[in-house]
């Protein structure tokens, strides 16, 4: 019986192969407890400046009429007509919200600055863009987020 020693060693390896792999699960295991979806929600910030950027772009090349002419809402926006900036920045922006999201866009002229929002709201995003004015550059800053009553509901419903 003791002659007979071809197996043993196969059995060491096998064992030894065990333990290797086990090692290699619970590294991973550990590393995928240290970064916790950190990557995930990186990618989600990253879409969602995205998109907020797209949004801005999209509401700054949006065309209206203007005294009769078709102009961009960029347009306008240079030409500091505040009531107008007003109403078609309610008009355009209340379109792509549909009552679910909030909104700001701030514009800084050098010696002015208007302010269009639908209400409170939890800032999420925020996007910058510059314009060339007649006296200067003008600052656009647009947020984004969510309105406080929809915010409060789905934490409700989160706790229930």
């Amino acid at each position: 019986m003791i002659k007979n020693k071809k197996g043993q060693e196969e059995g060491l390896e096998i064992m030894m192969a065990m333990l290797l792999l086990a090692l290699i699960i619970v590294l991973l295991v550990f590393f995928m407890l240290i970064n916790k979806g950190k990557i995930g929600e990186e990618k989600l910030t990253a879409i969602g400046f995205s998109e907020n950027n797209l949004l801005l772009l999209s509401y700054l090349r949006t065309p209206l009429s203007y005294n009769g002419e078709e102009i961009l809402m960029s347009d306008l926006i240079v030409l500091e007509d505040k009531d107008k900036i007003e109403e078609e920045t309610k008009k355009i922006l209340d379109t792509y919200c549909n009552g679910k999201c909030g909104w700001k866009i701030e514009l800084e002229y050098t010696d002015d600055k208007i302010v269009v929002s639908n209400g409170d709201f939890i800032e999420t995003l925020s996007s910058d863009f510059e314009l060339t004015g007649f006296d200067g550059n003008i600052q656009v800053k647009f947020q984004k987020g969510v309105i406080e009553r929809i915010m409060a509901y789905s934490k409700y419903k989160i706790l229930k």
